[in-house]
């Protein structure tokens, strides 16, 4: 019996060092990959490389001019309506997620749409909520 004990600890420890040198190489392939991932900058600190971040306007209509034409203004006013509408109580930012577009390109619509009393506005700044009159 101590025979067959010896053969299966012998055995044991060879399939333990198999798994240890597939860990190993493992892990130098995981740091070799980190590391070529880091480019020295122009000062000599490394500097990680970065993919080509996506347009900030991904997914919209390009725009010409910093100001919207008032076609655009109205179907952004539209569109606005329609989702407060919908969604009565709705904060800025709900609305600006639901549009694909950032609250600060809502402001000057929603603005307009409060002082020419289609919106009616509840709070202050951030905690600012919006329905239909």
């Amino acid at each position: 019996m101590t025979e067959l004990r010896a053969r299966i600890e012998e055995r044991i420890r060879a399939i333990a060092g198999e798994i240890e040198a597939l860990v190993r190489q493992e892990a130098h392939d995981t740091v070799a990959g980190a590391l070529r991932a880091w480019v020295p900058a122009t000062n000599g600190a490394p500097r990680r490389k970065t993919a080509k971040a996506p347009s900030a306007g991904a997914g919209r209509p390009k725009r010409t001019s910093g100001r919207r034409s008032p076609a655009q203004m109205k179907r952004d006013m539209d569109a606005l309506v329609a989702y407060v509408r919908a969604h009565p109580g709705a904060k800025m930012e709900e609305v600006a997620k639901a549009n694909r577009s950032s609250s600060s390109q809502l402001n000057r619509p929603m603005h307009k749409l409060v002082s020419s009393g289609v919106l009616r506005r509840k709070g202050q700044k951030r905690a600012s909520r919006y329905w239909v009159k």
